[in-house]
């Protein structure tokens, strides 16, 4: 049932951002979506029709120039905003941090300014597990120690602190989402992660290696003190971190106070588990070879989520094979 409020989707042409608007539509909102399709496609508004039955508003247009958002907000009602607009590969930004500075912080900065002239009050931010110290802890809290060891952890933090000012200053209220490790594709095999620029994320390989871009997946280190020797990461299915944003959306309008926590599973999912299950899945062998760990990996790092939990009445639902099966499905229907 349609409850009338109009939420702006900053990046909502984008992976994350494309589920979060079928979530709002399943809810009872009307997302509209601002994106500069920078890494996306704007074939994923179809997508979005295929499932909610309705495509949404579209803006092309750079988030970070504030003088485009002003005729959305002066043409449209908008209630709250969940804002995702943001370059987001770690190894990207460390080639070139002014790029990432300039375009996450600028991004930021032109939609605080537009929700305050305007009296928009409820915002969603899209941040992540990168703005932890590595600590070594298997398990980090919202409290852990705050020391990103790469520049597009700092443009997460410092837009976490730069929110926090703003809503001391002008009685934004605002929820704080920090993510893992979102994998999966929606059900449908409508909508799923579609990149312009090359990933490195641990599925857009194994999607490069299914297709014969890469003629195998290299697994960076099998010496680990884990289980199996590979890496553990908390993988979420990005449809439950889209159920997140629309809680975190819900209870802000039920006048909650700010608050941050993590997204993810808070189970542990080695390399070794994502390549084994999607072999299940997809009845197929995956060409595989050890290489070195990558610089800065940690062997485990998963979220703690009680906090998530007792804040949004929030857990995840999907398992790691729906995860696999609904990747599956989405790259199937693509290819």
């Amino acid at each position: 049932m349609k409850n009338n409020k109009i939420i702006l989707v900053t990046g909502g042409a984008g992976y994350i951002g494309s589920h979060i608007c079928v979530a709002l539509y399943d809810a009872g909102y009307t997302p509209i979506i601002v994106d500069d399709l920078s890494n996306s496609f704007d074939d994923i508004l179809v997508g979005i029709k295929n499932i909610a039955g309705v495509k949404p508003d579209f803006y092309n247009l750079d988030v970070s120039d504030e003088k485009s958002l002003i005729p959305i907000f002066e043409n449209n009602k908008i209630d709250g905003v969940i804002h995702l607009a943001a370059h987001k590969a770690v190894e990207g930004s460390v080639k070139d941090p002014i790029k990432y500075y300039a375009n996450n912080l600028g991004c930021l900065i032109a939609v605080l300014k537009t929700m305050n002239n305007f009296g928009v009050k409820n915002l969603v931010y899209s941040s992540s597990a990168t703005v932890y110290a590595p600590t070594g802890a298997p398990y980090y809290v919202e409290d852990a120690p705050l020391s990103p060891i790469n520049p597009y952890g700092w443009t997460k933090l410092m837009g976490e602190q730069m929110i926090e000012s703003a809503s001391s200053a002008h009685d934004i209220k605002a929820a704080i989402l920090r993510y893992f490790n979102p994998i999966g594709a929606h059900p449908s095999g409508h909508i799923g992660e579609n990149p312009k620029t090359n990933s490195n994320n641990l599925m857009a390989v194994l999607a490069d290696v299914i297709a014969g871009r890469k003629k195998e997946f290299i697994i960076c280190g099998d010496d680990y003190d884990t289980p199996d020797g590979t890496a553990i990461r908390d993988y979420v299915h990005v449809c439950d971190v889209a159920d997140a944003h629309v809680r975190a959306m819900d209870i802000l309008f039920n006048g909650h106070d700010n608050f941050t926590v993590n997204i993810g599973t808070g189970r542990g999912i080695s390399v070794k588990d994502i390549l084994s299950s999607y072999e299940r899945i997809a009845d197929a062998k995956i060409p595989k070879s050890f290489g070195k760990r990558r610089a800065g990996d940690a062997p485990s790092v998963c979220a703690d989520t009680n906090l998530a939990h007792d804040t949004l009445g929030w857990s995840s639902t999907k398992t790691i094979d729906d995860m696999c099966r609904d990747f599956h499905r989405w790259i199937s229907k693509k290819a």
